[in-house]
């Protein structure tokens, strides 16, 4: 009797396990079908239907489109602006931007914005032209006469579309600082030179009329500031030195014009701050 029991219990788990088995089975069997049938209709409602492009860049809009992957029957959820920028980097180094706007369900906008030349750099037989944002735009033995000629760095080969910071060198990152400092405070436009000649004496020239040592890479906001003081103190019209190296205390002095009988003697420094 106890024998008997035993196994009306044995099978009576075996019955319960492959009860369980087929429930598996079948939620599994449930589960693909559901993800199947979510998957078709997000392509079908979720797909890249029509796109509307601004490009006012020299590119043309059709190769960057397709190169950025913004194409009929796209996934709208799989688009990604920071991966579209770094796909595109490259072959178009002049696009330093892509905003990607999605109309659900199926419509996209995208534009893209054109970086602009603005730093110089000699190398070789030519120049290297970079953004603001140190992206390096165009290797060229043209001379674009309107962008700031950045002397006395060495950032041996280098190819269109790569970014340069700080981890390149230190000079990257003060050039960086500089420009940032002259941007938030009305100045950039002002800016027509930075010199890295001297190691730990960076200087900046505004127009063609102030040179500014700003020494060596600390502080260069403060040293901005200290050095805007000193111009509004001093006439727009004087050709003007300024050291600003302690951020605290800065010196200028003017520059006279040469005359035929100069003797040489340079005015002394004046306390500026």
């Amino acid at each position: 009797m106890e024998e008997k029991k035993i196994n009306e219990m044995e099978m009576f788990r075996k019955k319960m396990k492959r009860k369980r088995r087929k429930r598996v089975i079948r939620f599994a069997f449930l589960s693909l079908l559901i993800t199947v049938i979510a998957c078709a209709l997000i392509k079908v409602l979720f797909s890249v239907s029509s796109v509307t492009v601004d490009n006012p860049t020299g590119y043309e809009t059709t190769a960057l489109v397709n190169d950025a992957g913004i194409l009929p029957g796209k996934i709208i959820f799989s688009l990604n602006e920071d991966k579209i920028k770094a796909d595109l980097r490259t072959k178009y180094p002049y696009v330093t931007d892509v905003d990607v706007k999605v109309t659900l369900p199926s419509s996209v906008a995208v534009s893209f914005a054109e970086g602009k030349r603005s730093l110089r750099l000699e190398a070789e037989g030519g120049y290297i032209y970079l953004s603001d944002g140190m992206v390096i735009l165009e290797k060229s033995e043209i001379l674009y006469p309107d962008t700031v000629t950045v002397s006395g760095m060495e950032i041996g080969e280098v190819s269109a579309g790569e970014v340069f910071g700080m981890d390149d060198s230190i000079e990257f990152k003060v050039l960086g600082d500089i420009i940032g400092a002259l941007e938030s405070r009305g100045m950039r436009d002002k800016l027509t030179a930075v010199d890295f000649t001297k190691k730990y004496n960076t200087k900046i020239y505004l127009s063609d009329r102030v040179t500014v040592e700003l020494g060596t890479s600390e502080a260069i906001p403060e040293k901005i500031d200290l050095m805007l003081k000193i111009l509004d103190r001093n006439s727009p019209e004087k050709k003007l030195l300024i050291n600003v190296k302690n951020p605290e205390k800065g010196r200028c002095r003017e520059i006279k014009p040469e005359t035929p009988d100069d003797s040489g003697e340079q005015p002394a420094d004046t306390p500026a701050a």
